[in-house]
């Protein structure tokens, strides 16, 4: 596969995009991604970017559980962002990052920069239920089409630094009795995901209510248990 000498300007990030597009080994998808990291219009925003990158990951993630991807197909009308599919498994998964306001997020630069640590707007009801709108705008958009082809649908959603919630914060309200999942049983799970250091965790959050259940962590991950790690060097660049 050619890539160019240079796809991001962050020499890691750059070394996992090229990993990743190798891995994949799917030309269409390498253009596409290519196309948003480098033929874009010079003012396009850096969190715009790191979207593609982390929207990426989440392809990564299902083709090491042994999924072939297939990226933006069409389905009545809709592009879910990818489809995973095995020899007796079709997977639904379409990506959504969760970050905090604009307000709170210029309060929290405010705050890192002259060392005020006493902003905390973490695990609030207001982030909370900005998360959960976040969910059920993708959750509608993909309903009725995943209940007709009796496919599960699994939303991807990122937990960016900042975001002001975390898995510990959203599990009760998807899970426990009321929660979001009880209503939405076209919906198999939400994979939570989040990167540190390098880092990239994925965690499946199962429906048990879901009406085409699927259990990701059934196959077989990189890493023990629950929580898929996806790390700078788990692929060679060669």
């Amino acid at each position: 596969m050619n890539l160019p000498n240079r796809i991001a300007g962050n020499t890691s990030i750059d070394r996992t995009i090229r990993s990743w597009l190798r891995e994949l080994g799917n030309e269409r998808i390498a253009t596409h991604y290519l196309k948003r990291f480098t033929i874009t219009p010079s003012n396009l925003l850096f969190d715009e970017r790191m979207h593609a990158f982390r929207e990426l990951a989440f392809g990564v993630y299902l083709h090491r559980l042994g999924f072939q991807v297939s990226h933006d197909e069409r389905i009545d009308g809709l592009t879910p962002d990818w489809i995973g599919r095995t020899e007796n498994h079709t997977v639904v998964l379409e990506c959504a990052t969760h970050e905090a306001s604009h307000d709170l997020k210029i309060k929290i630069e405010e705050a890192l920069q002259s060392g005020d640590m006493s902003v905390n707007a973490s695990g609030t009801p207001v982030q909370i239920r900005r998360f959960l709108q976040r969910l059920n705008k993708k959750y509608c958009k993909y309903e009725r089409i995943v209940l007709e082809r009796n496919r599960p649908l699994v939303i991807g959603c990122h937990l960016e630094f900042g975001s002001t919630v975390d898995s510990d914060d959203v599990l009760p309200h998807l899970e426990s009795a009321g929660g979001f999942f009880e209503e939405a049983t076209a919906l198999s799970g939400v994979l939570l995901y989040s990167d540190e250091n390098g880092s990239h965790h994925f965690d499946f959050v199962q429906n048990s209510r879901a009406q085409h259940p699927t259990s990701l962590t059934d196959l077989q991950v990189p890493h023990t248990g629950a929580c898929a790690s996806l790390r700078d060097d788990d692929v060679n660049d060669s």
